[in-house]
């Protein structure tokens, strides 16, 4: 039993296949580029925002 343990089939759970799928979603999505930067501009000023919340928030 032990030296057929190495061929054994990886258990994944649900979570790690949506995660796959959504990635392999994100890999073939077809944006313009100018559509992109503009939703990283939107993306980092939330973070940047919310980095500013915490930060005051500690003090």
């Amino acid at each position: 039993m032990i030296k057929h343990e190495a061929t054994r089939p990886l258990v994944f759970s649900p979570n790690y296949y949506q995660t796959r799928q959504n990635l392999l979603d994100i890999e073939n999505l077809k944006v313009d580029d100018l559509d992109i930067h503009a939703y990283r501009y939107v993306i980092n000023r939330r973070y940047l925002f919310v980095a500013i919340v915490r930060k005051r928030q500690l003090h």
